[in-house]
């Protein structure tokens, strides 16, 4: 049956419904009405689930309500789930691989039966892996955990019926009508071709239309592929073993002396490492005997490694920025691999190809066979020639160390600078799904999360996100698929009487990141891939603009079809006017007046100048109102920051040490100092909690930026809290920003941000200077200030 078939019914049975011609029916099988769906006592819930599924989509396409049974005394008549199937059949269904499914229908009834497992939730051991990332109770349906039987139903359902959910909820859903359905004989099976296919974009706790879309998009694996950092899970030995931790200028790293994220890096050549290791990873395994993978990866933003002779010569300059600190993580996971197979032959350990270790290691031509490989790449970024061939021969040389690969992919798309704007790449998504299962790869998790949405707990942007997540599922099932055929059936089937506008929609956008359109294509790198300036002009925002006006104007204003362009339209228009922002408004600048002894005693923050007034990062008004007044003294930079709270009591403040890990989870102000406004390439940057704790560090950019965590800005702070806000007094020497005591007409670029938590349930960012990313250091969008001598207040 082919797309284009089912796409031109699907389109007639639809219109037939909306014109009230389709309002009851049945579904037959051989001539024989299907009345009941028998699911097995004591089913997995994933099967309770299908059979709920099927009862209500087949209601809703043909009128037809199945009543849902334990057993029945006949054959004819009924649709058979997971094991009521006949044993021949269970017994095909897990012979196929993980999630496979069989479909027999003849002699007047149906049998669906795929891969179940039996045990619920299957969780990890962290985000994003947790259960309020990865089960729904309520739905009694998870991320992971074989739902063979499931994923048979949604595809009895695509191929009988001709429904497609493009998108979570109702809105994304394409329910065509039927007087009558007939399911025509014949047995099919199928399996992903991925086993692993993982797409973090919510939270299943607390959004149960994602969490379902999760499963009907074509998302899930039998155990979740545990590979990220980890370092952090030592924390329990520092102090009966601080020896495992790395030697950082003669102390131990319990914190982030060697990676931004914190937690400590450890001497990976002392042999008792790997031992605890093996030990801690068995008393997992035998807690949860339904995984497989342990992650055993470095923290995330490793710089440095343990000092000591043994971990230093392990370094390898002449491997670059990509490959210098491989032969040394990966000889540790190799050992720990080794180790542990001797006890727990079918478990891995998973380490990220990432960072300094993200070339294959040259110790060995193949690793042990229980290393799980966890490569980090963009195809995104493809369109830049050079990068997708880099990234292709680094990939194929780890093929030849592994037989378990899996990539981390980013689709991070909907949150800033690209917040709002249409990024898709369909054809590119299908060209390397393709690549990757004819090499064997074993799947991928996808980093779509957004965290700009409080609680990263639902999708973020579906209108503008979803039709890159639907063809990925989909070709991990398929990646053969044909997806010109693919994208005709979506237009047709989302968008009705306006497909016509919404394809030029969508396949401008597309065009406009591949860089195609001019009759001679750029030569396209990762710079100029970097900056939706790069991508979208005001043209082109206009054009794209036109296509939705089009479409509007096609589409029924009652239908679903205007629905869905209205969602789009409403997301497009906060990613148009960010940009337009971006290509018209230049940075802020500001004066910083001096000394205090002109300007009065009440200068901070009273009678002083305007205010430096805080925004959201992309411009737009702040959730709670934040003002600085900055002025310097003879020798001092002073700054008042006023930061308005609803609620005071439940500010965060849990770093109480200098130069803390995690300072920056709490409630905080955030500086950046540039103290030479023409060289961006020497930063500042301070952190001050609602405790008052100060964290700082110097960065400096070469080939990326690196940070001395040495270096001290020897600010004193003070905190005051009130009944709706909280004040931050703070002062920093000039010295330490290498300024004169008298700095009249100096230009630092600076920027301050103000991080909520309190009650928000995640971080809320505001700051001075608008950014348009989600990263902070971001010197070339940050305004200015110039230290100006201000005039005597009145009655000095």
């Amino acid at each position: 049956m082919s797309i284009r078939w089912i796409a031109s019914v699907c389109l007639a049975s639809f219109c037939l419904a909306s014109l009230g011609l389709a309002t009851a029916g049945e579904i037959r099988q051989d001539g024989q009405r299907l009345e009941r769906i028998v699911v097995a006592p004591k089913a997995p819930r994933s099967v309770v689930l299908a059979a709920k599924e099927l009862q209500a989509y087949l209601q809703q396409s043909c009128g037809a309500r199945l009543a849902i049974v334990p057993a029945t005394d006949t054959v004819q008549g009924n649709i058979f789930l997971g094991t009521s199937a006949t044993p021949e059949l269970v017994k095909a269904a897990r012979a196929l691989a993980e999630d496979g499914y069989v479909v027999d229908a003849g002699k007047g009834s149906v049998t669906i039966v795929g891969r179940d497992q039996t045990k619920e939730p299957v969780v990890g051991l962290r985000n994003p892996w947790r259960a309020v990332e990865v089960w729904n109770g309520t739905l009694g349906i998870g991320a992971f955990g074989e739902t063979g039987t499931l994923y048979g139903v949604y595809a009895f359902l695509e191929r009988t019926c001709g429904i497609r959910w493009y998108m979570p909820g109702k809105l994304g859903t394409v329910v065509p009508r039927h007087e009558q359905l007939e399911v025509p004989a014949g047995r099919w099976q199928h399996q992903p071709a991925f086993p692993f296919r993982y797409s973090w974009f919510c939270n299943f706790s607390t959004a149960p239309d994602d969490a379902l879309w999760y499963r009907r998009a074509g998302y899930g694996a039998a155990y979740p592929a545990q590979i990220i950092d980890s370092f952090a899970f030592f924390q329990k030995h520092k102090n009966t073993h601080p020896e495992y931790f790395a030697l950082v200028d003669g102390k131990r790293d319990f914190q982030n002396a060697c990676a931004s994220r914190g937690g400590g890096h450890l001497c990976l050549t002392n042999p008792d490492v790997a031992k605890q290791w093996v030990t801690d990873i068995r008393a997992y395994f035998a807690a949860h005997p339904e995984q497989r993978i342990f992650p055993l990866a470095p923290n995330d933003g490793l710089t440095r490694i343990c000092g000591c002779p043994k971990c230093a010569a392990e370094i390898d300059p002449k491997a670059g920025k990509v490959g210098h600190h491989s032969n040394h993580i990966w000889r540790f996971v190799n050992t720990v691999a080794e180790q542990l197979a001797e006890h727990c032959p079918d478990k891995l350990v998973g380490c990220l190809a990432y960072e300094g270790y993200r070339a294959p290691p040259t110790f060995a031509d193949r690793l042990h066979p229980n290393v799980a490989v966890m490569f980090c790449k963009s195809r995104l970024s493809f369109p830049a020639a050079s990068y997708k061939a880099g990234i292709r021969a680094e990939i194929e040389a780890w093929r030849k160390k592994t037989g378990h690969l899996y990539i981390w992919e980013y689709y991070r798309h909907s949150v800033l600078p690209w917040r709002g704007l249409p990024v898709v790449f369909p054809h590119i998504i299908s060209e390397d799904l393709r690549y990757l299962a004819d090499l064997g790869v074993a799947g991928e998790f996808v980093e779509a999360e957004s965290w700009e949405r409080a609680g990263a707990s639902r999708i973020n942007m579906p209108g503008l996100q979803h039709l890159n997540l639907y063809v990925t599922g989909k070709a991990y099932w398929n990646p053969q698929l044909d997806m010109d055929l693919l994208l005709d059936e979506y237009f047709k089937l989302f968008y009705g009487p306006a497909s016509k506008p919404m394809r030029a929609f969508w396949l401008y956008a597309e065009d406009l990141r591949n860089g195609t359109l001019s009759a001679n294509p750029r030569e396209l790198t990762l710079d100029s891939l970097g900056t939706p300036e790069d991508v979208f002009s005001v043209q082109a925002l206009a054009t794209l603009g036109a296509s939705l006006d089009k479409a509007r104007a096609l589409a029924p204003a009652d239908s679903l079809y205007r629905a869905r362009i209205d969602l789009i339209g409403k997301e497009f228009a906060v990613g148009r006017g960010m940009l337009e922002r971006i290509l018209q408004d230049g940075p802020p600048e500001a004066p910083i007046p001096g000394p205090l002894a002109t300007l009065g005693k009440d200068a901070l923050p009273g009678p002083l100048g305007k205010a430096l007034l805080f925004t959201d990062k992309a411009g737009l008004a702040a959730p709670q109102r934040t003002y600085a007044y900055l002025a310097w003294d003879e020798g001092v930079l002073r700054c008042t920051f006023v930061n308005y709270e609803p609620h005071p009591d439940k500010l965060r403040a849990t770093c109480r040490e200098t130069d803390g890990w995690g300072i920056w989870e709490d409630d905080c102000l955030e500086l950046f100092l540039c103290p030479d406004a023409k060289d961006r390439t020497e930063c500042r940057q301070l952190i001050v909690n609602a405790a008052g704790v100060v964290w700082d560090g110097y960065w400096r950019k070469g080939e990326k930026w690196e940070c001395d965590k040495t270096w001290s800005a020897k600010a004193t702070t003070k905190v005051t809290r009130e009944a709706n806000r909280w004040i931050l007094e703070l002062t920093i020497p000039l010295a330490s920003l290498g300024l004169p005591a008298r700095p009249v007409g100096t230009i630092l670029a600076a920027n301050i941000f103000r991080s909520r938590v309190a009650d928000s349930g995640s971080q809320q960012f505001s700051c001075w200077a608008p950014i348009y990313k989600a990263r902070h250091l971001t010197p070339g969008k940050f305004g200015t200030l110039t230290f100006v001598e201000a005039k005597p207040a009145k009655g000095q």
